[in-house]
């Protein structure tokens, strides 16, 4: 199905962040290796994203991970895959300062090309927007910084709902909180298990974010 089929449907439209609406820029291995240079690292670009991947990849997969969350654990996750991935810094509670303020710039994210249009069109369509994120506080400020994503009415952030995605509680904090049916809502997000397979369990519709184009 197409999104023009589902919103004669549906209430709330309801986005993920990363890799749906916004992404970092410059990437997260360009940030990492030209702030880890600064404190001694010698490793390059190329390693920099080769251990970044295989480190998140590890942890978001592991059957063994805690959902429960809150904004010191994600603190402590992200201080945990700083020093897993940039082994070899000087001053690594100075390098991992620097990184975490870093992403908490908006300057730091790009809106993805035609996302603006879109979530205007959805909002002059009558459609209330959300926002629901694995992330942490620092997503209040990037919303508030990138003028597009000002339309949003409502952000779900894994840290303060206390649940990471695809926890059941992370999606019935949104269903309670939009106070519709869960088939009120489309839920539209890149992750096929966070944002697609998770919220039709819920009785929500989903989306891919790849069939938008």
């Amino acid at each position: 199905m197409l999104l023009s089929d589902y919103l004669p449907h549906v209430r709330w439209v309801v986005f993920d962040a990363v890799g749906t609406l916004i992404v970092p820029e410059p990437s997260v291995a360009d940030a990492y290796h030209e702030i880890a240079a600064r404190f001694g690292s010698l490793l390059t670009r190329d390693e920099i994203q080769q251990r970044f991947k295989t480190v998140y990849k590890r942890l978001m997969t592991s059957e063994t991970r805690d959902l429960a969350t809150s904004e010191d654990i994600e603190h402590r996750y992200w201080q945990d895959i700083v020093a897993e991935v940039l082994d070899d810094v000087q001053e690594l509670p100075a390098c991992f300062d620097a990184l975490w303020k870093h992403f908490t710039q908006p300057t730091s994210w790009k809106l993805i090309e035609g996302r603006g249009e879109l979530l205007k069109n959805l909002k002059l369509a009558g459609h209330n927007l959300g926002m629901a994120s694995n992330f942490d506080g620092r997503l209040h400020g990037i919303v508030d910084g990138i003028p597009e994503l000002r339309q949003i009415d409502q952000l779900w952030i894994s840290s303060e709902v206390g649940w990471k995605k695809p926890a059941p509680a992370f999606y019935e904090a949104i269903i309670k909180d939009t106070g519709v049916r869960p088939d009120q809502i489309l839920f539209i997000g890149d992750e096929p298990m966070n944002d697609v397979d998770a919220p039709r369990r819920h009785g929500m519709h989903a989306l891919r974010v790849d069939d938008l184009t």
